[in-house]
């Protein structure tokens, strides 16, 4: 496994504490379809796959980064936080083609495989759980659903 679980745990972090508020800029309509407890199905591919990578860009965008692609590990950890459990794994499957920390930190990326669907479900599952042992998952996600609240408030009135 070329991905790390701390990365994800430091990016989930990162996210929460308010360099996901990208998301809370999302329509209330793709925010909704993201965090949906139903099973997504084909044809909201594009609308979930833009979402979340449209928070996460605007994560990049709060810190002052540059637009660059995206570690598996910081999406892994989007996937956690925005992304309910039943749809974990496609979320995985259309998001992928993705880099590891590691390779991307690495000059010669071209000789690196990227990190299949498979791989960052893995991570998906090791980090929720690791957060739902702990509890932590509770609170940061409470957290970061008041900001939700908050964002629709202000954005309808």
């Amino acid at each position: 496994m070329k991905t790390n679980v701390s990365s994800v745990v430091n990016s989930l972090r990162y996210l929460v504490d308010g360099a996901g508020d990208g998301y809370f800029k999302a329509n209330p309509d793709v925010r909704a379809l993201v965090s949906t407890d139903e099973a997504w199905i084909g044809a909201h591919r594009n609308i979930v796959s833009q979402g979340i990578a449209t928070s996460l860009f605007e994560a990049c965008d709060t810190a002052g980064l540059p637009r660059v692609a995206l570690p598996a590990e910081f999406m892994a950890a989007a996937i956690v936080l925005m992304c309910k459990e039943v749809n974990w794994m496609l979320a995985c499957h259309w998001i992928g083609d993705l880099h590891s920390l590691s390779v991307l930190m690495n000059a010669d990326e071209a000789m690196y495989d990227s990190v299949p669907a498979t791989e960052l479900f893995a991570l998906c599952l090791a980090v929720g759980k690791e957060f739902s042992d702990g509890g932590f998952a509770d609170l940061w996600k409470a957290r970061f659903e008041a900001r939700i609240l908050v964002a629709d408030a202000v954005s309808t009135g």
